[in-house]
């Protein structure tokens, strides 16, 4: 693969998950399985640890000092080697840099700034196959100089319904729909939508959709005038495509990985992001969306069509307060978290359909379990039962029906006027 393709770095804000980070802007971020937020050119697939860099960020309740001494006693057992833990020199903060052998990529470099921020403790991490450490220190260092707490609106956890399949952080108001839909090799895909109570700000997830080899294959920059516009017209009746902004560097990565694996296909994968503005209710908006086609092998089948899929989703806010509004709607489409029951199950049918009896990755995960913090529990002062609330800075309140938030602590008399009640914790 090429790295021939200049990318711009954009300052990314994630009032949700709260942090801010400069990154390149063809990277992604998600929420993994266990609460951790990953950030990676291809965060969702596990290929991105191929060749490119996979950051993680998440909280932590022990001091940095501790923290990097038990972190490096885990990574020893973990196989680790060349293990070195470290002040850095500046206040509160752990650097622990280690190296392990990975049995199909070779030696992975692994790097963990620890810190504290006010009273909060995080892990901000990076790991990266070591022969392309040199390619890409420019964007960790850069990554991990910038990377910073901000202050979260208030938030609380929400637990899809139906198969707690997963878990969303919502803004104090927000509602929520969405199901879970399956098909031939789809064991379970989400499609949902989340919006603020006005419906004026909001982000999705469509299902996909797979086209038939007779429907010639149409790149994510052609599809977006037609079909995709077509959709979004039966919410917003006037809108009108504004601008395209193409991710060719992303593409060719899900091409290259692709091959990687599979050497006798080839690929045919198209990602751009795409702005159309419109009016909601009378307001100005602006949708950004993320689209993503792609055809396995475009050698093959009816000179080069065969099935080729279309995936989208995105976020909309009013356009005279889209920027800050936008990081608020994107913070919670990648807070998304994959419950870890679920996921058993979906591995479970998988396993059953393809006949495999055991999961290399399940000792793993159990492994690291206890290292990965998103919520914590939090007793209640009336005697009620304890109740998860996401971890990060602000001031704990009950509001009037005994559900708890993490609030800004900035905004404690403003709530207290409305009669809810800070709770106390040790």
């Amino acid at each position: 693969m090429g790295y021939s393709q200049e990318v711009s770095y954009i300052v990314y804000n994630n009032p949700i998950a709260g942090f801010s980070i400069t990154i390149p802007e063809d990277w992604e971020i998600s929420t993994g399985t266990e609460g951790q937020t990953e950030i990676a050119i291809d965060d969702s697939s596990g290929a991105s640890l191929l060749y490119f860099p996979l950051l993680w960020f998440f909280y932590i309740e022990q001091s940095p000092e501790y923290y990097a001494k038990i972190l490096s006693t885990a990574l020893q057992y973990a196989g680790g080697k060349s293990i070195d833990a470290h002040p850095t020199g500046r206040e509160n903060e752990w650097e622990v840099i280690a190296y392990m052998n990975h049995a199909l990529l070779g030696e992975m470099r692994s790097q963990w700034m620890i810190r504290s921020e006010g009273k909060v403790n995080y892990v901000i991490a990076g790991m990266v196959r070591f022969a392309y450490y040199n390619i890409f220190k420019g964007d960790l260092d850069l990554a991990f100089r910038t990377f910073h707490l901000i202050e979260r609106p208030t938030i609380s956890s929400f637990l899809e319904p139906t198969e707690h399949a997963y878990r969303i952080l919502l803004p104090y108001g927000w509602k929520w729909e969405g199901e879970i839909i399956r098909g031939t090799n789809l064991p379970g895909f989400f499609v949902w939508k989340a919006q603020s109570s006005d419906e004026l700000s909001g982000c999705f997830t469509s299902p996909p959709v797979s086209f038939d080899p007779i429907c010639p294959y149409t790149a994510s920059d052609k599809i977006c005038s037609t079909l995709v516009l077509q959709e979004l017209r039966k919410k917003v009746p006037d809108l009108c495509l504004e601008k395209i902004h193409s991710l060719p560097r992303a593409a060719e990565y899900y091409v290259y990985s692709i091959k990687a694996l599979v050497s006798s296909v080839n690929p045919r994968i198209d990602k751009i992001y795409a702005d159309y503005v419109g009016s909601l209710k009378g307001v100005p908006i602006r949708i950004r969306t993320c689209i993503l086609t792609y055809l396995i092998d475009s050698s093959s089948l009816f000179g080069g069509n065969g099935y080729w899929q279309l995936m989208v989703s995105g976020a909309w806010a009013p356009i005279k307060d889209f920027d800050n509004l936008y990081s608020i709607t994107r913070g919670v489409q990648t807070s998304l978290s994959v419950t870890r029951e679920w996921k058993k199950q979906q591995e479970i049918y998988v396993k059953d359909v393809l006949g495999y009896k055991s999961s290399v990755f399940e000792e793993t995960n159990t492994e690291w379990d206890r290292y990965i913090r998103q919520v914590e529990s939090i007793s209640d002062p009336d005697g009620g039962p304890s109740q998860e609330v996401p971890y990060g800075p602000g001031t704990i309140m009950k509001d009037l029906d005994g559900k708890m938030y993490r609030i800004p602590s900035n905004q404690v008399t403003q709530y207290s006027g409305y009669g809810w009640k800070e709770v106390k914790t040790p």
